[in-house]
Formats: C-alpha cells, sequence, structure tokens
C-alpha cells in the first residue's frame, strides 16, 4: 500500500507536469513584446516583486510544495548580483511568466512559436541560465517547468547535453519520505521534471542517433534507481 501511495502521488504530479509540459498559458502576444519584457529595468521588476512574492506563495500551496519565500527572495538576490544585467532581466521574465501557468489555456500554437523563436536567438550564456533554472531545486515548481519546456523546445546539437544533464542530476534528499508527505510531494515534482526532459530525448531519438546515445546513457548511467527504469521503458518503447 506504502509504494503504491508513492507512485499515485507521482503519476498525478507528472500528468500535471506534462499538462503544463505542452503549454502555459497566456494570452497571445507579438514576440516583440517579448523584447520589451525582457528588456525591462532591474528597477521596474524590483518594484513588482512585492506582489509576485505572494501569487509565487500561493502557487506552490497548490502543488503542496511549501517554502520559505523571504529566503528564496535573498537567495535569489544574491544570485543574481553576480550575473550581468542582461540576465538578472531574464531571471526576471522567467519568474514572471512561470506564475502564468496557472491560467486558462489560450492559443497554444502562437504561444509555442513564440517560445521556440525565443530560445533559438538565446546566447549559450542564457541557455546557461535557463538550464540552472531548471536544475535548481530551490526555485519555484512552475519557474522550473517553464525553465524545462524551453529547454525541450530548443531543438540545437547543444540542447542534448542540457536535456542529458537535467535528466541526469541527482535527486535531492528532503528527508524521509513516508505517505502524502512534503517529502514525498517534492520528490514527485523532481521526477516530472527529468521525466520531461527523458521524454524530449525519446522523443528525439526516432530520427537523431546522438538522442538515442544519450538516453542510453541515462539508463546506464543516472543515479537515480527511478530515473533509470522510466528512461528504461521508454528505450523499450522506440525499439
Amino acid at each position: 500500500m506504502r509504494k503504491l501511495d508513492s507512485r499515485i502521488i507521482i503519476a498525478v504530479i507528472f500528468v500535471l507536469a506534462a499538462g503544463l509540459y505542452y503549454f502555459y498559458a497566456q494570452a497571445p502576444r507579438p514576440i516583440d513584446s517579448y523584447g520589451d519584457t525582457y528588456g525591462t529595468a532591474p528597477e521596474e521588476s524590483s518594484q513588482a516583486e512585492p506582489k509576485n512574492d505572494k501569487a509565487s506563495t500561493e502557487t506552490l500551496s497548490a502543488t503542496g510544495a511549501s517554502q520559505d519565500a523571504s529566503a528564496s527572495s535573498a537567495d535569489t538576490s544574491a544570485a543574481n548580483a553576480a550575473i550581468p544585467e542582461k540576465l538578472q532581466r531574464l531571471q526576471a521574465w522567467l519568474a514572471a511568466e512561470a506564475k502564468n501557468l496557472d491560467q486558462p489555456h489560450v492559443d497554444t500554437k502562437q504561444k509555442d512559436l513564440e517560445l521556440k523563436k525565443m530560445i533559438e536567438n538565446f546566447s549559450e550564456d542564457e541557455k546557461k541560465l535557463v538550464l540552472n533554472s531548471s536544475l535548481d531545486a530551490k526555485r519555484p515548481a512552475n519557474e522550473r517547468i517553464l525553465s524545462t519546456y524551453l529547454l525541450v523546445l530548443d531543438q540545437s546539437q547543444s540542447s542534448l547535453g542540457s536535456l542529458s544533464e537535467v535528466a541526469s542530476k541527482a535527486l535531492p534528499d528532503f528527508g524521509p519520505v513516508t505517505a502524502h508527505s512534503e517529502a514525498e510531494i517534492r520528490r514527485g515534482q523532481e521526477l516530472a521534471v527529468r521525466y520531461m526532459a527523458i521524454d524530449e530525448l525519446a522523443k528525439r531519438a526516432a530520427n537523431f542517433p546522438e538522442a538515442l546515445e544519450t538516453l542510453k546513457n541515462i539508463v546506464n548511467s543516472a543515479e537515480s534507481a527511478e530515473i533509470r527504469g522510466y528512461a528504461q521503458r521508454v528505450l523499450k518503447q522506440i525499439k
């Protein structure tokens, strides 16, 4: 029964993440508008943060992840101080856009086109920031899902390495995993992010040998048995 409860919770979280994987909702807008948003001065972004802190906390509560908002804000401020201004604006954009994940779905095809165009034009430093956001267990779940989704949309050769890094990253230790506990829920969130990366690798593996080899490496080298097992099941479906 304990194993069954754990599987049900992970399955529910994965289904939710999979839905967000295909689209995070926001009313359609021209690509140029993204440029304006991403180019917003840090002062304007910081003025909006007091309202967003509350929204972020409510989002985390909805997904079952209770995090210390003030501690997260302090961590983010310290991290931002160490990166260029342009990357700070990108990080602020990710945080703001992630809060739209719970909005009703609107024009998914248009949004996908916009996001694909954006990631294609990202520099390597910008892609690295998106990767780090996906990997950072301290960031809100919606922000990590959005970041992972951007990595999925990136069809460049370098994206295989990013997807592999997300899928293979060791699972954090959230303490004893008991039925319906916060530790179990957060572990399920971590697995969902990794499964997104594995699913994209499997999708590409049918046509690209490099993606197939990357998936095989995950089967052989991922630290988590759950990740190895999931990758193995996906791999068998390809053959």
